[in-house]
C-alpha cells in the first residue's frame, strides 16, 4: 500500500497494524476473506535525484494467510503503455472501482507519470499489467497531481527492498 496510509501522518508514527483489517475481494458486505495487520514495514527507499513520494510505500503483513486469494508478482512492465488500477476510493469504500485506461505518460526506475486521475482512497492501490494470460503488479498509487497538465497521478515502482521484504514476508 502507500506508505503515507499506514502512517498517523507524513513522517509521523506507524498506524496500529492490528487497527488495520483487510478485506480481500470485497463486493458491498460480501468478502473472499479477511485478516487485521500484524506488522508494517517501509522498506522502498527513494533513490538518489528521485522525488520522495518515490519511497511512499508500505508494506502490512497480515496476522494470517489468506485462504483461496493468489498473489500477484510485481513486474517491471517494460513496453506496457496502459495500467490497471484497482482501488476502494473513500466515496465508496465497500464497491471496487476499475480503472481500465491508466496511460502511462513517462517512467522513471522509481515513478510511473500517469492519465488517470486519483481521487481520495486510491492511494495504496495497485496498477496491474497484463503479462502473457496472467495479472502483475508494476506499481502502487502514491499520488494524484494538482498541477493541472497531463499528469493525473504517480505510482511508485516496487524497487529490490520491496520485492525482497514481500518475498520474506510470505514464507512461514
Amino acid at each position: 500500500t502507500a506508505g503515507h496510509c499506514l502512517r498517523h501522518h507524513e513522517g509521523g508514527p506507524p498506524v496500529d497494524p492490528a487497527t488495520i483489517r483487510f478485506s480481500a475481494g470485497r463486493a458491498g458486505d460480501s468478502v473472499t476473506a479477511e485478516a487485521t495487520g500484524r506488522e508494517s514495514s517501509f522498506p522502498q527507499t527513494v533513490p538518489q535525484g528521485a522525488p520522495s513520494l518515490a519511497g511512499d510505500v508500505g508494506l502490512l503483513r497480515l496476522d494470517h494467510p489468506l485462504q483461496g486469494v493468489a498473489s500477484l508478482p510485481f513486474t517491471d512492465a517494460e513496453g506496457a503503455s496502459l495500467l490497471v488500477m484497482v482501488s476502494y476510493r473513500r466515496d465508496a469504500p465497500h464497491q471496487p472501482a476499475v480503472d481500465p485506461d491508466c496511460g502511462i505518460l513517462s517512467t522513471t526506475p522509481a515513478l510511473f507519470a500517469l492519465t488517470c486521475p486519483a481521487v481520495s482512497g486510491n492511494s495504496g492501490a495497485p496498477l496491474l499489467v497484463v503479462e502473457g494470460r496472467d495479472w502483475a503488479i508494476a506499481g502502487v498509487m502514491v499520488a494524484q497531481d494538482r498541477r493541472g497538465g497531463l499528469v493525473g497521478s504517480w505510482a511508485a515502482r516496487p524497487r529490490l527492498g520491496l520485492r525482497t521484504a514481500v518475498a520474506e514476508a510470505a514464507t512461514p
